[in-house]
């Protein structure tokens, strides 16, 4: 395959930054490009619009996010997955207005990317030069025409696409405290088709694992401090949580901010512990680097004291206990905060416990003939009874007793069921018509009567249908039953339903598919019955697929397009293949006319790809086919 000249500019980058938006130093492995799902926006990257001509100055223009896109042109151009770990974190990216393999502009356009950087590194402001440089290398497909920073050019151009042809870009600034933009300049190569663009980048590993800014023993590769000498082995130095105050029977946790190994005075060696000291303690713990080097760290947890006492107080509904100024009248607990100086409230736990004026109320049912024992007294007849009561509390109280006397009953149950279904009534099943009497015990006790007066009937066969088979879209489509004297119920495609025995509509490939129908007998539904709806001939755009490549050499493998399989008789059709140049060179009408690659008149076609119009009743659809003997 034969790609077009398109621009990828992979660059490689080195810089003292640990992170891009926010004022640190991002660690160069941060910055590369396509970090994300393709098809997704780029996070760091922005792309301006196209200019045909040589663009103004990158500072002031309009810019948009970036769109990660795969490699558009396997063998051509770099990998990013073969690159070496961790470089190879990256994708190629370009606008989001076109994919880079379908993209038709050309001329120039700038890739930005925004830095926010601190006012100094090591202790030199980034403005002075050379004391804050961004070392960069790239693959670039056609070129790159210039570098900016900050809106300044640097004058850097050249590259090329192959491995090998890196260009080397060394950038001392100019670099303000804040808010800095490094725009590159790519050209584009005009074409008359498709014309895929794009850029790559990522840190350069060959030369950030050979700099040592902060002079910490951590390449800047790896050093996620960057600007500040480390003991660490990411390059950032370790940090334990500060001194602690705490209350009594509280408990707080430490902890050390290290990738190396830590052995605390209390014996654990995790960087987090949690403790509960009973007095003021100091905590140390001994941090040991990778690099074998050890430092001690600690921190003081001071403890202030606290009391708790507990105050209970029971109450007669109606009555209140008045605490530190404050009356109670609910049964809870409540906590009460005394000030102290010390920042830890000593608490007072109030218990109240307030008992009813009523004690409780019985609400039960006996049978007709027995009695119920209330508070030593029998019984026997419905009513609400009292009895005036002392509690082990001194609360006065009054015993409620709602007595119900139930009486045995007689129920009559009428109900309807199918042949197939068992009517259960306490333990027992029935299917037939019929009246059945049944001696039931209520949840009081008492024995009642039910009589179930039951009526069956019969569930139909399932019906007989019958469907006819449309030859074209309209034709009538005729659906029909043996007739019974039982309901008819019918489903289908596009929410059809019919209770006729006899149902006639025009047929379309909407309405085609499978057709059901279930006889109905006072509720009692039979088994469905199926029959499938179908036409001979369609002719729908939408269920028309025209292959895209045809190799007529006569090898009897995709030799030709055969027309009748998409213009069938129920409907005029008219298929017409153009050449690059509009011209007609193929037409017909005929669905026994396959196109094999050759014109109207017998001659063999050019391989190339032709463009096609497919003309039928409902509208039109169009498309390309390449032709390749």
């Amino acid at each position: 395959m034969i790609f077009v000249k398109v621009f990828f500019a992979y660059f490689f980058l080195f810089c003292v930054v640990q992170d891009v938006f926010t004022q640190e130093f991002p660690n160069p492995v941060t910055l590369s490009t396509g970090q994300g799902p393709i098809g997704s926006f780029d996070p760091l990257w922005q792309v301006s619009p196209w200019y045909n001509s040589n663009p103004p100055n990158p500072i002031g223009l309009t810019y948009s996010q970036a769109l990660i896109n795969n490699n558009c042109a396997p063998g051509s151009w770099v990998n990013p997955a073969s690159l070496p770990a961790p470089v190879n974190n990256g994708n190629w990216i370009t606008g989001n207005d076109a994919s880079c393999a379908e993209n038709t502009n050309s001329g120039y356009r700038y890739f930005r990317l925004t830095l926010d950087l601190p006012g100094d590194c090591n202790g030199q402001s980034i403005a002075g030069y050379n004391n804050y440089t961004l070392y960069l290398s790239g693959y670039v497909d056609n070129s790159i025409s210039d570098v900016f920073v900050n809106g300044t050019s640097t004058g850097i151009s050249g590259g090329n696409f192959a491995p090998g042809g890196q260009l080397n870009i060394t950038l001392n600034g100019p670099w303000v405290a804040g808010l800095n933009f490094v725009d590159i300049l790519v050209f584009n190569i005009p074409s008359t088709g498709a014309n895929p663009y794009g850029l790559l980048l990522v840190a350069d590993g060959s030369s950030s694992s050979n700099i040592d800014s902060d002079n910490d023993g951590i390449s800047d590769l790896n050093d996620l401090c960057v600007c500040e000498p480390g003991n660490l082995s990411n390059g950032c130095s370790a940090e334990l949580t500060g001194d602690q105050i705490i209350c009594s029977g509280e408990s707080t946790t430490l902890t050390i901010q290290t990738s190396g190994s830590v052995l605390w005075s209390t014996g654990q060696n995790t960087n987090s512990i949690t403790v509960n000291p009973l007095t003021t303690t100091v905590y140390q713990a001994t941090v040991t680097q990778l690099n074998g080097s050890s430092s001690i760290v600690s921190a003081t947890v001071t403890v202030n004291p606290t009391y708790t006492t507990t105050l209970s107080q029971s109450l007669c509904e109606g009555e209140s206990f008045i605490f530190n100024g404050i009356s109670y009248d609910q049964t809870g607990i409540y906590p009460i905060s005394l000030q102290s100086q010390t920042g830890c409230d000593s608490i007072v736990e109030l218990q109240i416990s307030v008992y009813p004026q009523q004690a409780d109320t019985v609400v039960t049912s006996i049978c007709q003939g027995s009695n119920y024992l209330f508070e030593g007294q029998n019984y026997t007849q419905t009513g609400i009874y009292t009895q005036n009561l002392t509690s082990v509390y001194g609360c006065d109280s009054i015993r409620t007793l709602v007595l119900t006397v139930n009486s045995e009953f007689t129920q009559i149950i009428s109900d309807t069921a199918c042949d197939s279904y068992f009517w259960n009534l306490t333990g027992q099943s029935y299917q037939n018509s019929g009246a059945y009497n049944t001696t039931l015990t209520t949840s009081n006790g008492c024995d009642s009567t039910v009589t179930l007066q039951l009526i069956i009937f019969n569930t139909p066969d399932a019906p007989e249908l019958f469907v006819n088979q449309p030859k074209c879209p309209g034709d009538n489509l005729e659906l029909s039953a043996t007739n019974t004297p039982f309901d008819i119920q019918w489903q289908g495609p596009m929410n059809f339903s019919s209770t006729e025995y006899e149902i006639s509509f025009p047929a379309s490939i909407e309405n085609t598919g499978s057709y059901s129908a279930f006889l109905v007998n006072n509720g009692c539904s039979s088994l469905p019955d199926e029959v499938f709806a179908d036409i001979d001939y369609m002719n729908d755009l939408n269920n028309v697929e025209i292959p895209n490549f045809i190799t007529p050499n006569e090898d009897f493998l995709n030799d030709d397009l055969n027309l009748s399989e998409f213009a069938k008789s129920c409907s005029e059709f008219e298929f017409i293949i153009f050449n690059r140049w509009g011209a007609i060179v193929f037409q017909t009408s005929n669905s026994n006319i396959s196109f094999t690659g050759k014109d109207s008149n017998g001659n063999l076609l050019t391989d190339g790809v032709y463009y096609y119009i497919l003309k039928l009743e409902d509208g039109e659809k169009n498309g390309f086919i390449h032709v390749m003997h």
